[in-house]
């Protein structure tokens, strides 16, 4: 696979100890495909000749190409106009890339953007210049863009984490998944606030939440992981699940509607008091 990274926090010739975890973790990507990337240089007419006084003069002077830990690494220049409005930063980040963009038409497979703005924005676009999917690394101070995105801008995200308490934030629904299969769905304020699962029980109760208090009475973790290659019937929680019946060590739960458009793949698990009795 051949992915095209776009980010403003990569090491430099002149800055080459800052971003280390970015640094780290495309080397280890770079090592199970073909990666470049595009570690862009804020930019602005005259930055070269403050070199001495600002952060953007010195990066002013990097080169255009280096081989970093082993990755090629461009920096082609991105318009940056301190003190304007932070809304105009993307589609100026967006459109200083695009010449650059373009040479790698046909060489590319995915665009990856690391830190959803102006990164991923940028990222985003040229995806679509180059006619792939693109995927937004996000960092811990990215909830609050894609907060305010979601609210102004009519965004819709796909959200990918391991921190629950965190989907509240970003989120309108809620999938919990374990060993590759979807075993809670619904409202996520529903979900966190009367999870039903034991899995998703199990999360919450190691990332206590002021604003959904909860009484968990699962116990502590237990057992081993689940076989997810060629995995025998049965529940895939079974193992570690405190709660588990013999039912669930040789049939599948399939998708129960425990809730309003709330759904739990679970034996055991109790519907809303609200919700009609199940016949048969």
């Amino acid at each position: 696979m051949r992915v095209l990274a776009i980010t403003k926090i990569f090491p430099n010739a002149a800055e080459p100890l800052s971003a280390p975890f970015n640094r780290q973790q495309f080397a280890a990507l770079a090592r199970r495909c073909d990666l470049e990337v595009m570690a862009t240089i804020p930019w602005f007419p005259g930055a070269g000749l403050i070199s001495r006084w600002s952060s953007a003069g010195r990066l002013a002077q990097v080169p255009r190409h280096e081989l970093i830990a082993g990755i090629p690494v461009s920096h082609p220049r991105t318009l940056f106009v301190p003190r304007l409005a932070h809304g105009a930063w993307g589609p100026l980040y967006a459109a200083s890339i695009v010449p650059a963009v373009r040479r790698h038409r046909g060489k590319v497979d995915v665009v990856l953007g690391s830190w959803a703005y102006p990164d991923g924005f940028a990222a985003v676009i040229a995806a679509r210049l180059l006619g792939v999917p693109c995927v937004v690394k996000l960092h811990g101070s990215d909830i609050n863009v894609m907060a305010k995105l979601r609210e102004q801008e009519d965004v819709s995200f796909l959200y990918i984490t391991h921190d629950i308490a965190s989907a509240r934030y970003v989120s309108d629904r809620l999938m919990v998944m374990y060993a590759g299969h979807i075993v809670e769905a619904g409202p996520t304020e529903a979900v966190l606030a009367n999870p039903k699962h034991p899995y998703t029980q199990l999360l919450l109760s190691a990332v206590p939440d002021p604003r959904a208090p909860l009484a968990v009475d699962a116990e502590t973790d237990r057992g081993e992981p689940p076989k997810v290659i060629n995995p025998t019937a049965g529940c895939r929680f079974r193992e570690r699940c405190p709660l588990a019946i013999d039912t669930c060590s040789h049939v599948t739960p399939l998708p129960r509607l425990l809730g309003s458009a709330h759904t739990a793949a679970c034996h055991v698990a109790e519907a809303d008091p609200s919700m009609p009795a199940a016949v048969g």
